[in-house]
């Protein structure tokens, strides 16, 4: 039986209604909207990842590759990218993704330089890929299979188009723009349908995970009391979502 829009949760009804919505979701019908991103930014980043077979990486790259040097030598990071102020921003989770895809890709005789490039292209590509079925779906054009792909498709060709080789770059701050989109996307679907609060959850902790000083940012639209009244959802919805377009724009200029 369905909870009423407003109803608590009970115990396990996170986990029933996440696993029902799993058991539906058709995996094969998307298999074109997750392969583009990834072939798009395999296109845009063939010369680097060229290059990284021969080259040896230098300023903040090699910078960067030192702290990961501290996960094998220690065990464990602490903290994240150096600042040229002389100290070291809050949040490595990035450098524990490249520590394990670089035994990954180690595998097929990839560079170190070329698993970091390949490690950012999955990432990137799998977040824009959830971030175009985000938007399909707050379309509300999920359950036709034809305006689901077509609008997921666009949506990844005008982003990869207007950021393209931003999102094959290794500068930790560039890591931040996929998933605060898939951050803001989540929320404004979770604060219309009360869904997607274990993506918002999740991509909320990426974000404090790579940049502590992102928890201002995104701890208050989470907690924010959801009390208004069902009829004021879609234009509270809209109203968040042309918010939160305008934020990702000028955060990342």
């Amino acid at each position: 039986m369905k909870n009423p829009p407003n109803a608590p949760l009970k115990r396990g009804d996170f986990f029933l209604n996440t696993n029902q919505k799993f058991n539906k979701f058709n995996f094969k019908k998307y298999t074109s909207i997750f392969l583009t991103p990834l072939l798009l930014l395999l296109i845009f980043s063939y010369q680097s990842i060229k290059t990284a077979k021969i080259g040896h990486p230098t300023s903040d790259l090699a910078a960067n590759m030192l702290l990961v040097d501290k996960i094998y030598q220690h065990g464990y990071l602490l903290f994240g990218n150096y600042s040229r102020f002389d100290f070291n921003h809050p949040g490595p989770f990035s450098y524990y993704l490249f520590f394990l895809f670089e035994h990954v890709f180690k595998l097929f005789d990839f560079t170190r330089w070329q698993s970091w490039i390949l490690t950012t292209i999955l990432r990137n590509g799998c977040l824009i890929s959830i971030a175009s079925l985000l938007f399909s779906k707050y379309l509300k054009t999920e359950n036709s299979s034809t305006k689901s792909i077509f609008n997921s498709l666009i949506f990844q060709l005008i982003f990869i188009g207007l950021l393209n080789t931003d999102l094959i770059s290794i500068w930790p701050p560039h890591f931040l723009i996929t998933t605060f989109l898939v951050f803001v996307l989540a929320i404004t679907l979770y604060w219309r349908d009360n869904d997607f609060l274990w993506l918002v959850m999740l991509s909320g902790l990426i974000l404090i995970g790579d940049y502590v000083t992102q928890g201002p940012i995104i701890l208050p639209v989470i907690s924010r009391p959801r009390t208004y009244e069902s009829r004021d959802k879609q234009n509270m919805c809209d109203r968040l979502f042309k918010y939160n377009a305008v934020t990702v724009h000028h955060l990342y200029c």
